[in-house]
């Protein structure tokens, strides 16, 4: 299998309904070379279902607590590799 030309991450806190709307989206895309890790922050809406719920390919890290913007971006960064 070939490398994604690109990873993206999606940091989430308690937001649901965006984040199922934005894995849609991504989705929805034509251009399909892309990996996708979803990091959630102890999300308390849901998030965690619409994640898996996605009808795309991703990678979900439950961080179990909310570790703020960087630090949860940091961390799917290194769990890409």
């Amino acid at each position: 299998m070939t490398e994604p030309a690109a990873t993206i991450i999606v940091v989430n806190y308690n937001s649901g309904d965006r984040l199922a709307k934005c894995l849609a989206r991504l989705e929805a895309q034509t251009r399909r070379d892309f990996a996708v890790t979803v990091i959630d922050n102890a999300s308390a809406d849901g998030s965690q279902e619409a994640a898996r719920g996605a009808r795309l390919s991703l990678t979900l890290i439950e961080a179990g607590a909310n570790l703020g913007f960087a630090a949860a971006n940091n961390r799917a960064a290194a769990a890409d590799g």
